[in-house]
């Protein structure tokens, strides 16, 4: 990977077991203890702690417009709003 001279590089501490970016804004990673979590892009501060699973999260998105945020496992799939954290949960017709 390559960085321009300036680009300043954040750590954070996440149990995560995957991220995704929505550039400059956000950071979401799925959990190993059944959550996601929104963290800043800019500071690493932990935004949101975002709940609807039983079990650890496997892989996490953010939508294309950025307003919404969906964690999954296996057939069970949570969509959050972002800033609102409203939740839907969405299974595959044979779970």
């Amino acid at each position: 990977m390559v960085l321009a001279a300036n680009t300043a590089i954040r750590q954070f501490q996440s149990s995560g077991r995957r991220a995704a970016i929505l550039p400059g804004k956000l950071i979401v990673t799925a959990n190993a203890d059944s959550t996601a979590r929104l963290w800043d892009a800019a500071t690493g501060a932990e935004r949101a702690v975002l709940t609807g699973h039983t079990g650890w999260v496997s892989s996490a998105a953010f939508s294309p417009d950025g307003k919404r945020v969906v964690t999954g496992r296996g057939q069970v799939g949570v969509i959050f709003g972002v800033g609102s954290h409203a939740r839907q949960v969405c299974r595959t017709p044979d779970s």
